[in-house]
């Protein structure tokens, strides 16, 4: 685990960093941002979320496609099986065609 001093947790919290001997000025050509102190940190992890969002939807059409092929080669279909067959679709326009009425084709003989 990383431990920080208590100086630069103090000169993080103030915004003002120490430089080398001991002054709260910056010294020109260093890093103003300490490893523990990253202001650009959730700029990264905002680009890397997005990053990662993208390879996750990308994986998961590339998982929805094989899915579907592999069902396709079985000769499977996805979804619901239809209420209505053509076997009942054609009983009660036979019926409808005799001149029944609609409560008498609902009705069971």
């Amino acid at each position: 685990m990383l431990t920080v001093p208590k100086s630069a947790r103090r000169a993080a919290r103030s915004k003002s960093w120490p430089s080398i001997d001991g002054s709260s000025a910056p010294e020109p050509g260093l890093r103003q941002s300490h490893v523990w102190h990253r202001p650009y940190a959730q700029k990264v992890s905002h680009s890397q979320f997005g990053f990662f969002a993208a390879i996750a939807e990308t994986e998961r059409e590339n998982i929805r496609e094989s899915t579907l092929e592999t069902a396709a080669r079985k000769g499977k279909h996805g979804g619901r099986p239809p209420v209505i067959t053509d076997d009942i679709l054609h009983t009660v326009l036979r019926h409808k065609a005799l001149g029944e009425s609609v409560e008498q084709i609902q009705r069971p003989a």
